[in-house]
């Protein structure tokens, strides 16, 4: 059975975090992040690019009034179905 996520419109709040759930690295300012907020955008581009070569970590976002993370993971599957 497949099952499709949603994915939320933006604004997003991102998160990188261990996979085991045992400690959250960081949440990108802790606020909603959109694409024109240019500042914000880089910083997400460095953490990303930091957390790419850690299989240990994962990334996940919700929507800026939302309580429910959506991995990456979950993104890509819902996009591709």
């Amino acid at each position: 059975m497949n099952t499709t996520t949603a994915i939320p419109a933006p604004p997003y709040v991102i998160r990188i975090a261990r996979r085991d759930g045992a400690a959250t690295l960081g949440v990108l300012r802790d606020r909603p992040f959109d694409e024109a907020n240019v500042w914000d955008a880089a910083d997400l581009a460095d953490r990303l690019a930091a957390a790419a070569g850690h299989p240990e970590l994962t990334v996940s976002f919700r929507a800026g009034d939302s309580d429910r993370w959506l991995t990456v993971d979950e993104a890509a599957t819902a996009t591709a179905e």
